[in-house]
């Protein structure tokens, strides 16, 4: 029995599938290290404050976003294969100049412009190429690995930054003048080295193709509406090389129906739309406490437990128990409404640091800290996706879920700002002569809590019951799968993103724009289009969100 055997509706997927999944390893991989010292790296070797150093956090997190809803149209004409080139070439250069350079003008233009920019050109795209390498059959299962790779970028990145921190602990004299690398430059550098790998892989083997739902591999030609249908197309099939006898006719554009205005308008009038924005913005409290472990924790452990602190260590263990807990969790609790999940799990994860405002600095107290989050996190954040879902009426996803997200570009400006003060009044690199970390942590907490608190206040106009349709075929059930993001969300990025999709961070876009998390498609009905029509939906799932940045 051959490996991919193994994986069964997957074993008939192109080779360009398994090449995805390595590219978001690689993906995550750089993402999430970067992120996690960004804040270490803006203070340490551009030396800006505290408060500065959060506000250039939160600006590149909102960044990846914006780039990441911009640049949806120019991924549909570029094709998956030319914007995963382009997004690994501008990621490598910026990595590798932030790594390098010693302006804090050119770091932070770099920041704000090649960076964001790689994030809405990858994590997306690969999003995008997992729906096409796949088709009914095997889509599920493509995203539940896809999100599963994510979550291990994720894992590794964390040992990867405590790895490189102890390689370089001493620094290194570069050549040719360009003066000694540190140990947050080698993690940059690092992440440039993941992302310069990726643009190989794309030029070695990643084809702008797609699967059709007969199991048939055809050429997609990007054009100016996204390309050929796979279902509408003459293209040839092709069997395996990188050859057809003939391209098909690109289709000649969409249906005429309403416009992105007339759509937003009538949307704007549906109260599930407001329910599900009322939800998304109470949910920045408790989204928030994800991004300080970007932010806030490793300068947080630096500055209390000394510069060898294994911060990477201890933010692995979030995805760890994500990339465990979460299918058993979403199999035990299937009986059980989403909006009781939600509340439940975002009660759990938003009392988390108290931990540490009732023990202090203490290595269990962080442990019990990441564990309490991480759990909540398994139980509210898918629930928060198929919540979303429910109230998107069939073929709305998108305008739904891009709408009622717009608070979520909240999270990273308040964490970033947040985390600035709070570490420069409570912990700061020079304090007085106690630093007051536990009250640090419990502002956290207490902003965090507000989201289960007004949630349980506004519960009858939240809880929309196990049994609520939300404008779905009553006849039809869904496969509801979560993937990344980014952003952190997020992504980070996210992002999220742009970036990668992690809880609280990455830019959480639909399928054309960014990420497609949650895709919901009738079982036994008639597929989707592939490549013209567009796949959307809500948020990105957890881990490792973001998110986008």
């Amino acid at each position: 029995m051959s490996f991919l055997s193994n994986f069964g509706p997957l074993a008939e997927a192109p080779r360009d599938l398994w090449l995805v999944y390595l590219l978001k390893l690689l993906a995550s991989f750089a993402y999430f290290s970067s992120s996690l010292t960004l804040t270490l790296y803006l203070t340490a070797e551009l030396k800006l404050g505290d408060v500065a150093a959060g506000l250039h956090y939160g600006g590149y997190g909102v960044a990846s976003t914006v780039y990441g809803v911009a640049g949806g149209a120019a991924i549909d004409r570029l094709g998956v294969r030319a914007s995963l080139l382009l997004g690994a070439v501008l990621a490598t250069v910026a990595r590798a100049g932030l790594g390098l350079t010693h302006s804090r003008a050119v770091a932070l233009t770099l920041l704000y412009t090649l960076l964001p920019a790689a994030d809405a050109l990858g994590v997306p795209v690969l999003t995008i190429a997992v729906r096409r390498y796949t088709n009914g059959r095997s889509r599920t299962l493509g995203f539940a690995l896809f999100y599963t790779v994510m979550n291990i970028g994720a894992l590794a990145a964390g040992g990867g930054v405590d790895a490189a921190r102890a390689a370089f602990a001493g620094g290194l004299d570069m050549p040719a003048g360009w003066g000694r690398l540190s140990a947050l430059r080698g993690v940059l550098l690092l992440g440039a080295a993941a992302t310069a790998s990726s643009a190989v892989l794309v030029v070695a083997g990643v084809r702008d193709v797609e699967m059709d739902e007969g199991g048939l591999l055809r050429v997609y030609v990007p054009g100016r509406w996204g390309g050929t249908s796979a279902a509408a197309a003459a293209a040839a099939v092709i069997d395996g090389a990188d050859q057809a006898d003939g391209v098909g006719g690109v289709a000649g554009g969409p249906a005429a129906g309403p416009s992105t205005l007339e759509r937003c308008r009538t949307v704007l009038r549906d109260v599930r739309l407001w329910r599900l924005a009322v939800l998304m913005l109470l949910l920045v409290g408790v989204r928030s406490v994800f991004r300080h472990l970007d932010a806030t924790l490793p300068k947080y452990m630096v500055r209390v437990f000394g510069p060898t602190a294994p911060f990477g260590a201890v933010y692995a263990i979030n995805p760890a128990i994500i990339i465990l807990l979460v299918p058993l969790v979403g199999a035990a609790s299937r009986p059980i409404a989403s909006f009781p999940m939600i509340l439940f799990g975002s009660a759990l994860a938003a009392v988390s640091p108290f931990w540490l405002t009732a023990f202090g600095d203490h290595y269990p107290a962080i442990v019990a800290f990441l564990v309490t989050l991480s759990v909540g996190e398994a139980i509210y954040s898918p629930r928060s996706y198929e919540y979303a879902m429910t109230l998107s009426p069939v073929g709305e996803e998108g305008i739904y879920s891009s709408l009622a997200s717009a608070p979520l570009f909240l999270t990273k400006l308040l964490t970033g700002g947040m985390s600035g003060a709070l570490l420069s009044v409570y912990c700061a690199e020079k304090p007085p002569p106690v630093r007051q970390t536990r009250l640090m942590w419990g502002i956290i907490g207490g902003v965090a809590v507000t989201s289960p608190v007004a949630m349980a206040a506004l519960r009858r106009f939240l809880d929309i019951g196990a049994a609520a349709e939300g404008g779905r075929d009553d006849a039809a059930t869904y496969e509801m799968v979560t993937v990344d993001g980014a952003a952190g969300g997020g992504d980070g990025g996210g992002g999220g993103g742009g970036g990668e999709g992690r809880e609280g961070g990455e830019p959480e876009q639909g399928a054309a724009a960014g990420a497609a998390p949650l895709v919901g498609a009738p079982k036994g009905g008639a597929a989707p289009a592939v490549g013209g029509g567009s796949i959307a939906s809500p948020p990105m799932p957890p881990l490792a969100e973001a998110s986008a940045t």
